[in-house]
């Protein structure tokens, strides 16, 4: 079976969207009383992508022999690690707001970085602006 990288990433990218929307509605939908399990299921989750876009770089960066051109690549590629990790210390609803400009700041450089690759870096913006509205959805749902 050859199925296109594009068409995999475009398949699980759509699918890593679906925690983001179901708790981000969950969190205007339940009592409130369980606002704020939903709302630290749903950091953590948003934090744990944010690494992931970090572990992007370092694939990138292991894919030749020629560390020290990849230099900045794998310290980059721990920043949205950290930035996930304070995130999940934070108050649940400053965590929201930081795990959202964690993935608008990978996606500033992943544009720049994969920009000879058109198609990820549409499905990145995309994949971006939808789990953005979602944590600033629960945010607003928690911080009435």
């Amino acid at each position: 079976m050859n199925i296109p990288a594009s068409v995999i990433a475009i398949c699980l990218g759509l699918t890593a969207l679906v925690p983001f929307a179901v708790l981000s509605a969950c969190l205007w939908l339940v009592d409130p009383q369980y606002q704020a399990a939903f709302a630290a299921v749903l950091l953590a989750y948003g934090a744990s992508i944010l690494g992931f876009l970090g572990g992007i770089h370092w694939g990138a960066g292991l894919s030749s022999d020629d560390a020290p051109v990849h230099f900045w690549q794998y310290v980059y590629g721990v920043c949205p690690a950290l930035l996930a990790w304070a995130a999940v210390l934070a108050p649940t609803p400053k965590g929201l707001l930081l795990v959202a400009a964690g993935l608008v700041a990978a996606l500033i450089v992943d544009r720049r970085v994969w920009a000879h690759t058109a198609w990820f870096v549409r499905l990145r913006t995309r994949l971006t602006a939808v789990a953005v509205v979602c944590l600033y959805a629960a945010y607003a749902a928690i911080a009435k």
